[in-house]
């Protein structure tokens, strides 16, 4: 059995060196490999029958495809029903607060035999990488903050004129920590926008080096992928701060894929803990929105031991300081 771990540069130089009628034996001394390995590849190569020159021309991920083809899975009557709920599944998962483990106690109320939670969750995700596969960004200490708007507004008193207003709910994340800020703004015009990423950063006690926002309209004149019009009030904050602006490119979700899950958390975490028929001032309803903040980011993450807060503290020191003047 071949070593599945190999790098796709290794098959290529195994079949560059084959098709000049170098051993097997001898092709694996060279390249540090047993002659099973080398054998395994060969075998394929010429299973395959196609042409060195238009082999060699094949991305990684298609060479891997060819040589590690994904075996399919045969499924029994009990996984065949688990399989046939995850698409319907996917859908109530875009519903607003909607979790996983709510998802699995409706499985359970409708299918009896069903699986257990344990396999219940290892079979979605392995659905969900093969139906939904994202590419994983690795994050660095003290690089960059996201910020977006919850798609959800926030009723709130207006305390001069007595009328119910909807709050715009700005979200901000460091990338790294995963340490999150959450605020109730009375819009989204670039004054209030600005104000929130400084409360923001004095929230995180620094400043990272890059500022990522969605393509918002307050931050950003014109979207591009190559040279994106920042509105030059917020290019001046940025300057004061000291922190570049990275627009998140459109139709490239895993950008801001960190401040949308924060999104999805806040109606979870936040929202859904909010006294329903209680309608306070602004200043109010951020200082209900701050106790569960707290005990959001306090919280133990997920197959961790640690929590987001905990997180921040290893960060902060990777985080400049902020200018002595705001």
């Amino acid at each position: 059995m071949a070593n599945k771990s190999i790098h796709m540069s290794k098959v290529r130089q195994i079949i560059k060196l084959y098709t000049q009628h170098m051993g097997k034996k001898k092709i694996g001394e060279r390249l540090g490999m047993s002659k099973h390995t080398v054998k395994f590849y060969t075998d394929q190569f010429c299973s395959l029958k196609i042409l060195k020159e238009d082999l060699l021309k094949l991305s990684d991920f298609e060479l891997n495809k060819l040589f590690h083809p994904p075996k399919e899975t045969i499924l029994n009557d009990l996984l065949k029903q688990l399989y046939e709920f995850f698409p319907v599944m996917a859908i109530q998962m875009r519903r607003r607060g909607m979790t996983v483990s709510m998802q699995f106690l409706e499985y359970k109320k409708l299918h009896t035999p069903s699986y257990g939670e344990t396999s219940f969750y290892y079979h979605y995700n392995l659905w969900r990488k093969k139906m939904h596969p994202v590419m994983h960004i690795e994050h660095k200490v003290g690089d960059k903050m996201y910020v977006d708007y919850a798609g959800a507004t926030l009723p709130y008193v207006d305390t001069d004129t007595g009328e119910i207003s909807a709050a715009q709910v700005f979200v901000a994340i460091l990338g790294w920590s995963q340490y999150a800020y959450v605020e109730a703004m009375q819009s989204q015009m670039i004054e209030e926008f600005i104000a929130a990423c400084e409360n923001a950063l004095r929230y995180f006690k620094g400043v990272p080096l890059a500022l990522v926002p969605d393509n918002l309209k307050s931050a950003v004149n014109k979207a591009s992928s190559y040279e994106p019009m920042v509105n030059e009030n917020f290019k001046a904050f940025a300057d004061h701060y000291g922190i570049a602006i990275l627009p998140a490119r459109s139709r490239k979700p895993q950008d801001k894929a960190h401040v949308e899950n924060m999104v999805k958390l806040s109606y979870q975490k936040i929202y859904a803990n909010l006294p329903e028929k209680e309608i306070v001032s602004l200043s109010a309803l951020n200082m209900q929105i701050r106790q569960h903040l707290i005990l959001l980011n306090d919280a133990q993450l997920t197959n961790k031991e640690c929590s987001r807060t905990d997180q921040w503290k290893m960060e902060l020191p990777s985080l400049h300081p902020l200018p002595a003047s705001s």
